[in-house]
């Protein structure tokens, strides 16, 4: 997103994906959007998430009347806004890293813990993927950039 040549360009990919798949699926694509868009539905129980939720509620920019999810897509109503009214992409993508995918990560983190008191395996799971979120592509090992 960071790398688009125009705000369209940012726009599209932030709404339609790119490099990112859904597990065992590569023909279905998740867009950056998705994580905020669909939050409320999978970090319902996640403390972080809901202290984020309802501290930022009576904020004006993330007011918008669209926004039928009671404020659960915050994080997009600021990208949205970064792209459309102040047409800047590199906030937009900062916005985008800080606001949904450490969300996400922490999101992953809550699912290993509550994996492990469970004493499930899939705790393994959430941690691979807060891992990978957080590393990101093109890592080489021994390599800490």
């Amino acid at each position: 997103m960071l790398l688009a040549q125009s705000v369209e360009a940012a726009n599209n990919t932030y709404n339609e994906g790119g490099n990112a798949f859904s597990t065992g699926d590569t023909t279905n694509v998740v867009s950056l959007a998705a994580i905020s868009r669909t939050a409320g539905a999978y970090m319902a129980e996640d403390p972080i998430y809901n202290i984020f939720r309802w501290a930022l509620q009576t904020e004006s920019v993330f007011s918008d009347e669209s926004n039928t999810q009671s404020n659960s897509a915050f994080a997009d109503v600021v990208v949205q806004k970064a792209l459309a009214v102040a047409r800047d992409i590199g906030l937009a993508a900062e916005t985008t890293v800080a606001m949904h995918v450490w969300m996400e990560i922490a999101h992953h983190v809550i699912d290993s813990v509550r994996d492990c008191k469970d004493g499930s395996r899939n705790a393994i799971v959430s941690i691979d993927r807060a891992v990978a979120l957080w590393i990101g592509q093109d890592q080489q090992e021994a390599d800490p950039t």
